[in-house]
């Protein structure tokens, strides 16, 4: 009898489920639609900016839900993990690696000056001057100046690296 019981109780529970998914299925999809709609709107097929600024809108609706109803074991550690992706997308789309690189030289060369040279049959020269390069520096200059770029780069696929060792390693984890 409370075999009987059990089942019936799950056959009706199954049954409920049934006709609720699709209203359930039917709000989820509007407010997906919703929340994704600026972004798509917004997206180009040319630019991998694109691409970050979608995933790092999915990848904190994830974290929010993970750490918020999460019911799995290591829900907090899988949010966090999701929240450093997050982060790193962040820092990709600032693209301050630049600025960060260039901040010591701009401040011992001085700030640089671009301007264009004379028009030559069609043709101008770009002219790049720092305040203070003299004849005797203009190489040291422009060595320190090829080293902060490599910086910059080198910079910019750390955090690349950062993101895609983090989805490598933990993208499997992340679902509830």
């Amino acid at each position: 009898m409370i075999n009987y019981i059990k089942n019936y109780y799950h056959a009706v529970r199954n049954n409920i489920r049934t006709w609720t998914y699709p209203f359930n299925d039917l709000k989820y999809g509007i407010g997906n639609l919703i929340a994704y709609f600026k972004v798509i709107w917004n997206d180009r097929d040319w630019d991998f900016i694109y691409w970050l600024e979608l995933n790092r809108l999915k990848l904190s609706r994830m974290e929010k839900m993970i750490r918020e109803k999460g019911c799995h074991v290591y829900n907090i550690k899988d949010a966090d993990n999701i929240k450093k992706a997050v982060q790193a997308i962040d820092r990709l789309l600032a693209d301050d690696y630049h600025d960060n690189a260039f901040k010591d030289h701009d401040a011992k060369w001085g700030k640089l000056n671009v301007s264009w040279g004379p028009d030559i049959n069609g043709l101008s020269e770009m002219i790049f001057d720092r305040e203070n390069i003299t004849e005797d520096n203009q190489e040291q200059e422009r060595r320190e100046f090829k080293k902060c770029l490599e910086h910059s780069d080198y910079l910019k696929k750390q955090d690349l690296k950062y993101l895609t060792d983090i989805i490598n390693t933990y993208l499997f984890t992340w679902w509830d």
